[in-house]
């Protein structure tokens, strides 16, 4: 994944890749607009973990923002939270335009109703995932969806290290500082995401 590289977005206030002050929401993998097959067949994604039940409890993402993300044809009521983390970050894994895309989106931890995100093609999804990057004051973390079938990522970091860490309901999230690689297999074909150019400041 290249966060440099230009992008299809939508507008959703206070959701971006790069920075949360931003009023962008970009996805950074293939959102080129073609329906994959499955999708224009309405088959759904291959996310388990959207066929988990509704949040029980207020994300105030989901819920102070529904007009601007319903525009961008954002499923809300399909979100489903897929990770929070000690800091209070919520993980959001949700389709739009009628599940021809899968997104991820990573609250900031202290001002809730904003994060970061980005979406992909259920194509591209199915064959690579799909990851954003939260910064936030003293916060920075790789953020992301894999699809079914896949159980563990290897994070590899600046310095040759690396670390097996599971996947829990499709998610997975690891600080930035920890990390320029991320390698995984689906369907036996080992797939690499590469962090390296990933902004490291708001």
């Amino acid at each position: 994944m290249n966060v440099g590289t230009s992008a299809k977005g939508i507008a959703i206030c206070g959701v971006a890749v790069v920075a949360l002050s931003a009023c962008s929401f970009r996805a950074d993998q293939v959102s080129t607009g073609t329906a994959s097959a499955d999708a224009r067949n309405g088959a759904r994604p291959p996310l388990a973990v959207l066929d988990d039940p509704p949040p029980t409890r207020r994300i105030p993402y989901l819920a102070d923002n529904p007009d601007i993300a319903a525009a961008s044809g954002m499923d809300l009521a399909g979100a489903r939270v897929a990770a929070t983390d000690a800091a209070g970050s919520d993980l959001i894994a949700l389709t739009r335009h009628g599940d021809k895309e899968v997104c991820v989106i990573a609250t900031d931890p202290v001002v809730l109703r904003t994060g970061a995100g980005s979406c992909a093609s259920v194509t591209a999804f199915a064959t690579k995932g799909v990851f954003a990057v939260l910064l936030a004051k003293d916060f920075r973390e790789v953020v992301g969806l894999v699809p079914d079938g896949v159980a563990t990522v290897v994070a590899g970091d600046a310095h040759g290290h690396h670390t097996t860490l599971p996947v829990h309901k499709n998610a997975i999230r690891v600080p930035l500082d920890h990390v320029t690689t991320l390698t995984f297999s689906i369907s036996g074909r080992q797939v690499v995401q590469d962090f390296t150019q990933a902004p490291t400041k708001i």
